[in-house]
């Protein structure tokens, strides 16, 4: 049980440490354009959808975030898919875009 909280910290920790680490920062889409072959695609698990508009939220929540180019959630699964341009964002800043939102970033799903 204690190893559970220990690694629950630790994941806070790193999601604040993301946040920190772009959180205030604005890119100028200007000066640093999306580039394609910085793009990845990660399955995040976010908990707490429970609809199609949960769903929508989350989407919208994380399409505002500048370098991301495509979201893809499934409230039953709780996940998100996410491309996204790895130099404009962070996992922090995702983190930051659903947990504002009021659900719930556990991170990435390892396959």
């Amino acid at each position: 049980m204690m190893s559970r909280f220990f690694l629950l910290g630790a994941l806070v920790v790193a999601v604040l440490a993301g946040c920190a680490e772009r959180g205030a920062q604005r890119v100028d889409p200007d000066e640093v354009p999306i580039d394609s072959d910085r793009v990845v695609t990660v399955d995040l698990k976010v908990e707490g959808m429970t609809c199609t508009g949960c769903e929508n939220t989350v989407n919208f929540a994380i399409e505002e975030i500048y370098g991301v180019t495509e979201v893809e959630s499934d409230f039953s699964a709780s996940w998100a898919r996410v491309s996204y341009d790895t130099l404009l964002v962070t996992h922090g800043m995702i983190a930051r875009a659903v947990t504002d939102r009021g659900y719930t970033f556990s991170g990435v799903i390892e396959e």
